[in-house]
This record gives structure tokens, C-alpha cells and sequence, in this order.
């Protein structure tokens, strides 16, 4: 994947700091946890604004995942009694962010050489699925409560035992108990952060013209005795 900005989060949240401290002012108080959820709203925010408007998901928003998947009671994802072999990820996935479309996802496959797209959809109809005469072996996915089913493809729970999802999360951190196919960690707070050069200079703006200004006009803790005591500003 060829990407257009290649910070972690620990440089950007560095990199704003310092900005805001030698460009604009020194007297705000800065939190490394408060910049960070600037980042993450403002990333989320983008995205959704971008994709609402029918624009495509770029690489640079993207994470995927590698996970492992076991044999459930198919009641619970199924409202209807449905003569199918239901599998789920052992973990959770990040909530991915939603737009008019649906939920975020751009890719669920099978893992290794001979990796094969699995079809994704909405539970509602995908549920439904795979019980045709000529698809009654096909293999469909879809999201429900941070997990992810599969569903269909006749002896699928014998053969098939992990999955790779793709796609755009509202909290990137969140993926931090995750590893990808290759064993790696799927994040850390120096790996890559997953959003676009437009995004980031959009967040920087964002930051400056709105956040700061809240900031600047809300009640601090001005006695700096860890306790969280709030105190107006001067």
C-alpha cells in the first residue's frame, strides 16, 4: 500500500503540540490524551463527511485485522431458524465508522496464498443468504456487536479458521490487542496512523480554529496538583 502520510500517532500528537506552543500560544495547557482525542474526532469526522459525500476509501484510512474464528449458536445472529454453519471472531473488531452506506468495512477474506474475498453485507439480508441453488456454497460475512459472522459454504466450519477484515474504525487505538496476519501488532502508538495527508492538515485547522478556542474559553486545572482540580482560567 503506498501511503500519503506516514505518521504515527505519538508524532502527530509531538508535532500539533509544538505547533500550537511556538505558532500560536504557550498559555493553554495541553494534555497528550486531549490532543489525541482531537486527532480521533476530527479523523472520524473526515472520514465520514468524505464518504457521505460518495467519495472512495483511500489505503490511508485502512486497518486489517487477523482473526480467528469458532463454531456459535447460529440464534445468536439469526432471528429466523436457518439450516447454516455459523462462525464468529473470537475477538472483538473495533466499531467501524458508519456512514449512509453502512458500516465501514472494505474487505473480508480468507487468509494464506490462496486468499478469496468473502462476501460482506448488512446482517438483515445476508442472514438470508447462501440458500440458493446456485450459491448455496458461497461464503458471507457481515457485522454484528464488534464481531464478525460468517456464514454458508457447506462444511465452513471444518475448513475454514481464520479470516482478514479490512477497513475504517472509529478508534484506530482500539485495534491494539489485535495482530495482523503476519503476527505484527495492528497498533501501536508509534506504527503508522491510519489517515491521509488531507486529514491531518484538516485536523490541524480544525484544531486551531475550533478545539482551541473552546479550550481557551473553558475552566483548567491551574494548580497542577494531579488531582484534576478545575480552576477558571485568568
Amino acid at each position: 500500500m503506498a501511503y500519503t502520510l506516514d505518521f504515527s500517532l505519538n508524532r502527530m500528537t509531538y508535532d500539533l503540540m509544538q505547533h500550537v506552543r511556538s505558532n500560536i500560544t504557550d498559555d493553554i495547557h495541553l494534555s497528550k490524551r486531549q490532543v489525541q482525542d482531537w486527532i480521533r474526532n476530527t479523523r472520524a469526522m473526515f472520514m465520514q463527511n468524505d464518504l457521505n459525500k460518495g467519495k472512495l476509501i483511500t489505503d490511508d484510512f485502512k486497518q486489517d485485522f487477523c482473526l480467528e474464528l469458532e463454531v456459535v449458536d447460529a440464534a445468536e445472529c439469526c432471528d429466523v431458524n436457518l439450516d447454516c454453519h455459523v462462525l464468529r471472531s473470537t475477538q472483538k473488531i473495533p466499531t467501524p465508522i458508519y456512514y449512509r452506506g453502512g458500516a465501514a468495512i472494505t474487505r473480508v477474506a480468507t487468509v494464506g496464498v490462496t486468499s478469496t474475498n468473502i462476501t460482506f453485507g448488512e446482517q438483515n439480508r445476508i442472514i438470508y443468504s447462501g440458500n440458493g441453488r446456485f450459491n448455496k456454497r458461497r461464503i458471507f460475512s457481515f457485522y454484528k456487536d464488534n464481531y464478525v459472522y460468517v456464514i454458508g459454504g457447506g462444511m465452513l466450519k471444518d475448513t475454514l479458521k481464520y479470516v482478514t477484515v479490512e477497513g475504517v474504525f472509529d478508534t484506530p487505538e482500539d485495534a491494539a490487542k489485535l495482530k495482523r496476519c503476519d503476527g505484527s501488532p495492528c497498533f501501536t502508538a508509534d506504527s503508522r496512523y491510519p489517515i491521509s495527508r488531507a486529514a491531518y492538515e484538516f485536523m490541524k485547522r480544525n484544531v486551531i480554529q475550533t478545539d482551541l478556542v473552546m479550550q481557551a474559553q473553558a475552566p483548567s486545572d491551574n494548580t497542577n496538583d494531579a488531582q484534576d482540580k478545575v480552576e477558571p482560567n485568568k
